[in-house]
């Protein structure tokens, strides 16, 4: 949290995979350094990874098995929460998540990840691709498990005045007032996976 603070970001999302306990933990501290905390999860679907933005911090939306995603985005949208399309293509761009073929659920999705701190250019170039075919706004996303990569990429929600509170930033998502900046670097990929490799074969 104080590393996003210190880079200039004013509003964080936590996206943990099918959690919400690091929102509860870092909300009195989001607080205290005027940081706009935005409650979020990541969930794992068979044909994609999804992003929700605005969930019920005290009622997460629940992940029944074989949730078909079709019906899965439609309730989530009752519960008016922003539906994300995580990194729709490999860290390297060769191979895509099945949902790519299926344009009308893509077009279920608010927003589309155009733009992964932890994928390489090629990778987020087929995103953006995606995202225009579709008519979809895309969206920046660290993907930082540490917090060196905290605000790497970035995502700008563009409005007249600086949000206060998370129902402002949902509506400028929704509504597509976005762009990103940042930039992936190979040589921190890189590093990012050989630290993974080592932390599993146990260094």
């Amino acid at each position: 949290m104080k590393v996003a603070k210190s880079r200039g970001l004013r509003i964080l999302a936590f996206t943990d995979h099918e959690d919400v306990r690091g929102y509860w933990e870092a909300l009195d501290y989001s607080r205290e350094l005027g940081v706009v905390l935005i409650p979020g999860m990541e969930v794992t679907l068979r044909e994609a990874h999804v992003l929700l933005l605005g969930v019920d911090p005290r009622n997460p939306p629940q992940l029944p098995e074989n949730t078909d995603i079709a019906e899965f985005l439609d309730r989530i949208h009752s519960e008016n929460i922003v539906t994300v399309l995580a990194h729709p293509f490999s860290r390297a761009g060769i191979f895509a998540y099945p949902v790519v073929k299926r344009v009308d659920v893509l077009r279920k999705f608010d927003l589309v990840e155009v733009l992964n701190g932890k994928s390489l250019m090629i990778s987020n170039a087929r995103a953006n691709e995606l995202a225009r075919r579709i008519g979809r706004p895309g969206v920046a996303g660290s993907d930082a498990h540490v917090a060196m990569y905290v605000g790497a990429v970035r995502t700008i929600v563009e409005a007249e005045f600086v949000p206060e509170d998370v129902d402002e930033v949902l509506e400028g998502l929704r509504r597509g007032r976005v762009s990103v900046e940042g930039r992936t670097s190979l040589m921190q990929i890189a590093k990012h996976y050989v630290q993974e490799l080592l932390c599993l074969l146990g260094f």
